[in-house]
């Protein structure tokens, strides 16, 4: 704590008049308190990660230094972490799960009277919505004894698309949404916080879109948006749809969208038409168990991209420099990854592949046995999301006939 009064100067003397006038011109932020006075003392803040400025928002507009639980990767070269850790105050996420590291420092930071900002979802939706939240979120606010408070930053999804690479100027909305005190985080049980907390930062930028029907300005709104909907509506082919400019469209079938500067969908050629990405993204996962159960009667691939580089370490280590580069592919059943000399060649059952994490630009990381793995594709093929949804939907395939065989057998006993 020997640099708190010096974070706090470099902050809010010398750069938050900087991030106030940047936030206001160029991403055109307004800041609703709600009505919600602050507690007096230090606090939890939790909010939805819908951006990478999403700490520097809070910082600025809550008025109070808050140190933020940050992903492990910006810690490992060691001038990067003196600077998070030593100037900023950041606190390192564990690499593992059973790293208790991060959790004494939040308790030492709690116990020192500043505050703790925490973004549950731990990664930034592809589509616009919330992504699952871990009830362990309200275990740690019981075990930290602090007032919580909940905001929602609405409108930053579509300022920044993860799928895209355009910066649009759009509005940005900050909202107070719950303050939670001491004693009510006392008095709840575990699951009542955690319901409480949702409540709180749950988002749905599309559904926000409707109501306000907000423009933004971008040159090219639709690049890259066949990072995520990959799956035509009405050929129902996967790895077709092309953008350019403002159009998104079929190589194969001639369907083809404009996407407007109020981030919906405009129906240019075609029959299956929907508003937004949430919509289209909801279908496309509806039709993916037909396409792996296609792969388990075919033999076929699902997926089969060249350009990927590759690295393992040992799970718990940081990744640095890729070992070699290959293609990754995916059936009904598990992924393969053949490197291009033909040295490596390697199966991972997708039963038993743990921690499935999409980095920025598409970047696919899991854990598989003793190690973790890290595939970083081309970057014109950043098909991550891609890759995300198809193991999802076989473990969900998996999961079900596992349920149906149980259900079977209890009929029979």
């Amino acid at each position: 704590m020997l640099f708190y009064p010096l974070r706090v100067f470099i902050y809010y003397f010398l750069f938050q008049f900087v991030f106030r006038i940047l936030f206001k011109f160029r991403h055109r932020v307004t800041f609703d308190k709600n009505g919600k006075k602050l507690p007096r003392g230090n606090f939890i803040v939790l909010g939805n990660h819908v951006s990478n400025w999403d700490g520097l928002y809070l910082n600025t507009y809550l008025c109070r230094f808050i140190y933020f639980l940050v992903h492990d990767e910006a810690f490992k070269y060691k001038i990067a972490s003196g600077i998070l850790t030593k100037v900023l105050g950041q606190i390192k996420r564990g690499n593992k799960k059973s790293d208790i590291g991060p959790l004494r420092k939040l308790i030492d930071i709690r116990n020192s009277g500043k505050n703790i900002g925490i973004f549950p979802e731990g990664d930034i939706s592809h589509v616009g919505k919330s992504l699952h939240i871990r009830e362990s979120i309200a275990k740690l606010c019981k075990i930290l004894d602090l007032p919580v408070v909940t905001v929602r930053i609405d409108g930053a999804f579509h300022a920044r698309p993860r799928w895209g690479y355009e910066v649009r100027k759009t509005k940005v909305r900050i909202t107070i949404t719950d303050v939670i005190s001491r004693e009510e985080v006392e008095g709840f049980s575990q699951r009542e916080l955690y319901e409480r907390i949702v409540e709180g930062i749950r988002y749905n930028d599309n559904e926000y879109q409707k109501t306000h029907m907000i423009k933004a300005k971008a040159k090219r709104p639709a690049e890259r948006l066949e990072n995520v909907l990959f799956l035509c509506p009405d050929c129902g082919r996967i790895n077709c749809m092309k953008s350019s400019v403002d159009r998104l469209f079929c190589s194969r079938c001639g369907y083809e969208v404009r996407f407007n500067e109020y981030n919906q969908f405009e129906l240019i050629c075609g029959s299956n038409h929907f508003l937004n990405i949430e919509e289209w993204d909801e279908y496309q996962k509806a039709k993916l168990a037909e396409i792996v159960e296609w792969s388990r009667e075919s033999g076929q691939e699902i997926l089969s991209f060249d350009g990927f580089t590759y690295d393992k370490v040992f799970d718990g280590q940081y990744f640095y420099r890729p070992k070699s580069r290959g293609t990754l592919s995916i059936n009904h059943e598990r992924l393969k990854f053949v490197s291009e000399d033909g040295c490596i060649v390697e199966e991972y059952p997708v039963k038993e592949i743990r921690d499935l994490y999409i980095q920025f630009k598409g970047t696919v990381e899991f854990t598989f046995g003793k190690h973790r793995y890290r595939f970083m594709p081309d970057k014109l093929k950043q098909y991550g999301y891609w890759y995300e949804c198809f193991i999802n939907a076989i473990l969900k395939g998996q999961k079900a006939a596992l349920s149906a065989r149980a259900e079977k057998l209890s009929e029979v006993y």
